[in-house]
């Protein structure tokens, strides 16, 4: 398939950071034939020339529209007739550490599903939707002037979950009125949000995640217990270098190692179906949830102090 892809960026220094430069590389690696590239912040001096030869078109501007501001600015800036050459458009953005596998193997595993659009994952909530941090559209749906449209009509919020709803879920519920038929990579995950634990899981990367969310190693919203451990294991067998991710999670929130090393993970398990206990951690307060339930009923609740690993400091 002849591919290409729009690539939405942000960076609040005004930098095209290092795991940037590798996405991109990946991307080009796996056989995308076109890259544009639209940033939503003003880049310093040099750092568009960082840009692989192959990104034939950048726009680096503040508009404060997310991501599909930055993918309606790469539509704007198509010729005439551009979207019928193409086999499939991809849709990303900066919010991955990318590839921890090689692209085209994703590619050569979603040219045999038969399907009009597709993600890497999906999620359950809201009524279900594949997320738009990688979002692909086959001849199908380029060939749609509703796609255009769509994109044409994206605004500025102030909140950012009614921007989510109204386009990234806006976007799925759209593709499945008109009856475009959707899949994800990793169909077997049911819900592999950035927020599940099972994200970090050995299965998951053998099933072909090329993905680590940047999201899960600056914060860890699934509260998932020896992240950083998780992350040099997954990068060591994958090849991808650790250093990159704490790199630019050293310059971005330097205070992303507390996220790394907490021993309490967020989990429920239960005993002789008659107790369940879980444990919810909050490295903000520095303090861990305990709570107990009997036979269904709460039975204590209790904050105690969060456990840390130690960690050797790199630099």
């Amino acid at each position: 398939m002849k591919r290409f892809v729009f690539f939405s960026h942000y960076d609040s220094d005004g930098l095209v950071d290092e795991y940037v430069l590798r996405y991109l590389q990946a991307l080009i690696d796996g056989g995308v034939e076109k890259l544009l590239f639209a940033s939503d912040s003003l880049l310093k001096d040099g750092e568009r020339d960082k840009l692989p030869e192959m990104v034939e078109w950048v726009c680096a501007a503040p508009h404060g529209e997310y991501d599909f501001g930055s993918w309606k600015r790469c539509f704007l800036a198509l010729e005439s007739g551009a979207l019928e050459t193409y086999d499939e458009l991809i849709l990303c953005n900066d919010s991955c550490y990318s590839a921890l596998q090689p692209l085209s193997q994703v590619f050569d595993k979603m040219n045999g599903r038969d399907c009009d659009f597709w993600g890497i994952t999906q999620v359950e909530t809201m009524g279900g939707y594949y997320p738009s941090y990688f979002l692909a559209f086959r001849r199908s749906v380029l060939m749609w002037p509703g796609l255009v449209e769509f994109f044409a009509k994206v605004g500025s919020f102030t909140n950012k979950e009614e921007f989510c709803m109204q386009y990234e879920v806006g976007l799925n519920r759209l593709m499945e009125k008109q009856g475009f038929r959707g899949d994800c990579f990793l169909s077997q995950y049911k819900n592999l949000c950035h927020s599940s634990s099972q994200v970090m899981t050995d299965e998951v990367f053998r099933a072909g995640m090329p993905f680590i969310r940047v999201v899960t190693a600056r914060s860890n919203p699934g509260g998932i217990a020896s992240l950083g451990q998780k992350l040099a294991k997954i990068c060591k067998e994958s090849g991808y270098p650790l250093e990159i991710i704490e790199n630019h999670l050293e310059r971005t929130s330097p205070g992303y190692r507390k996220y790394w090393s907490y021993r309490i993970a967020d989990q429920t398990s239960s005993y002789l179906g008659i107790i369940k206990v879980r444990t919810k951690p909050n490295p903000k307060k520095d303090r861990y949830r305990l709570k107990v339930w009997l036979l269904g009923m709460p039975l204590v609740t209790v904050s105690l102090p969060m456990r840390y690993e130690e960690h050797e400091d790199r630099r």
